[in-house]
């Protein structure tokens, strides 16, 4: 169709978007895992963050706290900014893969609903686009 394909033009813009939506959202994860603060109306610190995951059986959950943390507030912020977009949306890309599957097996969350794994699919999904795309022309460091 003729009309959408006048859009194409826009498809910077629609990546530049999806960088700065998604990398809020990392951002907004990360920090208070990071820094200390409320998530989804809980109180959440790196501390509590690693015995989650050390709850969930796995090794080094202070390390692996450390740089799930680190990679959520650095890399949304990298996303945002559009300096090294693809480098952060490979980490993230693992991040969110990572999560997905802990929701699914040690977790049984379903696929929808009540803290399932959908939302974390559709965020690495946009990793996925990052990474294979870069931050566009918008962004600083493609």
């Amino acid at each position: 169709m003729q009309y959408f394909d006048s859009l194409l033009q826009y498809r910077d813009l629609g990546v530049l978007v999806l960088r700065l939506v998604v990398g809020y959202i990392f951002i907004y994860h990360g920090w208070p895992k990071l820094f200390g603060g409320k998530l989804a109306g809980m109180d959440i610190n790196l501390k509590g963050f690693a015995g989650w995951l050390g709850s969930m059986g796995l090794p080094i959950p202070l390390v692996l706290a450390v740089i799930v943390s680190v990679v959520e507030v650095f890399g949304g912020l990298a996303l945002v900014l559009g300096v090294g977009v693809q480098l952060a949306a490979g980490l993230l890309l693992v991040v969110m893969a990572v999560a997905s599957v802990l929701k699914k097996t040690k977790m049984g969350k379903q696929f929808a609903g009540d803290g399932g794994y959908e939302f974390d699919l559709v965020l690495l999904a946009a990793s996925v686009f990052l990474l294979l795309n870069g931050a566009g022309v918008y962004g600083f460091w493609r």
